[in-house]
């Protein structure tokens, strides 16, 4: 997650509008890897994700002389990120394959089978939940998001997230239940 307030990424974009190199290099190195794992479940693919937060950020260059100052910098961000990767999705029919991996950071004793049966019991749990529960889950869990800026970012209300939230949790109740 980044470590920037709403006005620095605001003031951040507005540079890049500007033509300021080094604010867009600022906001590659904070938002790159966020990006990349916030349309990973959309996309379903490492390599097609990889080119959605590419296109994201020449779409970031393109209108950041458009970005209004009263929009959150990062929910703006998030909303290019999402329309590049549902028209990636239309166009290339991406396979049906979700690598959960890249989203942890491994602890260096845990023996590979013990990290892999790690990654299956993830991935299962995650395969039972919609598109938007999984952005959901990888905002609140890997990036510590709260549930109000999740609300921006996905563009659903706070209410709306608290509830598929407590959806998660109940299905999380009858996964461990049933594994």
């Amino acid at each position: 997650m980044n470590r920037y307030s709403k006005e620095e990424i605001n003031d951040l974009i507005k540079s890049i509008g500007k033509g300021d190199k080094e604010a867009l290099d600022v906001l590659f190195r904070s938002f790159s890897k966020a990006v990349y794992f916030f349309v990973l479940p959309i996309i379903k693919t490492k390599e097609l994700a990889e080119d959605v937060v590419q296109e994201t950020f020449i779409k970031i260059i393109q209108k950041a002389d458009t970005f209004r100052v009263f929009i959150h910098g990062d929910a703006w961000i998030y909303k290019i990120a999402k329309n590049i990767a549902l028209s990636m999705l239309r166009k290339n029919k991406a396979k049906e394959t979700f690598f959960l991996d890249d989203y942890q950071d491994q602890n260096k004793s845990e023996s590979i089978e013990n990290v892999a049966i790690g990654n299956i019991h993830r991935q299962r749990f995650l395969d039972l939940l919609t598109l938007e529960e999984q952005r959901i889950i990888v905002l609140k869990e890997y990036y510590n998001y709260t549930l109000e800026q999740i609300s921006k970012i996905i563009g659903k209300s706070l209410i709306t997230i608290k509830r598929r939230m407590a959806n998660i949790k109940e299905k999380y109740k009858k996964y461990v239940e049933i594994d």
